[in-house]
């Protein structure tokens, strides 16, 4: 006769396993985003052409060996709202800003051993975790 009510034993068992799960997952979404606003926030606004901008961030961020990356120059709160109200989904866990956004990518030369620099106004796709940014769709 098979057994009726509740199983601690078995319960006991799944929420052990969902635990460990969890925290062998690597980085916290805190983390993420601390690497996150590293990589891709800059609020500063310089009035400075994309180029030297480029070197002087890729730099100061201490960001070596990276083939591309961009800045999306905008405070932190407003790029928060794409992970709410303030973004579409895009498929794959992403989401799409309805506004643009100022942003200065900089790709590496390996000619010059430096970076080229673009300034664009776009929207921007990034992926949220626990409602913030923790990575940038170049």
């Amino acid at each position: 006769m098979a057994m009726r009510g509740p199983r601690p034993t078995l319960l006991l068992t799944l929420v052990l396993l969902a635990a460990s799960l969890a925290l062998s997952s690597g980085q916290s979404c805190a983390e993420k985003n601390r690497i996150f606003q590293k990589h891709h926030v800059d609020n500063s606004l310089l009035s400075i052409l994309p180029t030297p901008y480029c070197n002087w961030m890729m730099r100061r961020r201490e960001i070596y060996g990276k083939p591309l990356n961009t800045f999306i120059n905008a405070p932190i709160p407003r790029i928060n709202k794409i992970c709410s109200g303030g973004g579409t989904p895009s498929g794959n866990g992403l989401r799409r800003s309805k506004f643009r956004f100022h942003t200065i990518t900089c790709r590496f030369n390996l000619r010059t051993r430096s970076y080229n620099g673009r300034g664009l106004s776009q929207r921007i796709i990034i992926r949220c975790c626990n409602g913030l940014p923790v990575y940038y769709k170049e």
